[in-house]
């Protein structure tokens, strides 16, 4: 499991310096349009990965987990997804069930 975070890190930064260079485009640009696609294209990849290594982390946790402590996980993660604070400590989407 520690062996993913450099993984998933390097995947961030990767991230980020994908979004930073449609922020740095400017809209008049004549490359603009073209930029966004590679921009967009290359976020769904690095996403998509992203994905895959939170699953892979998710599933090896499981491992070592009794069934009782998967189940207070589950119920956890639930709470976390409904929660008033929202995933990152904002406010919760629009329709999200309150505490």
């Amino acid at each position: 499991m520690t062996a993913a975070h450099p993984q998933m890190q390097s995947l961030h930064e990767q991230i980020r310096a994908n979004s930073l260079k449609l922020q740095q485009t400017l809209p008049t640009d004549p490359n603009y349009s073209s930029i966004a696609s590679q921009v967009s294209q290359t976020h769904g990849s690095l996403a998509a990965q992203g994905m895959t290594q939170r699953a892979e982390v998710r599933a090896q946790v499981f491992k070592v987990l009794t069934p009782a402590q998967q189940t207070q996980l589950t119920a956890l993660e639930a709470q976390m997804r409904t929660s008033k604070h929202g995933h990152w400590g904002g406010p919760a989407p629009e329709g999200a069930a309150e505490q």
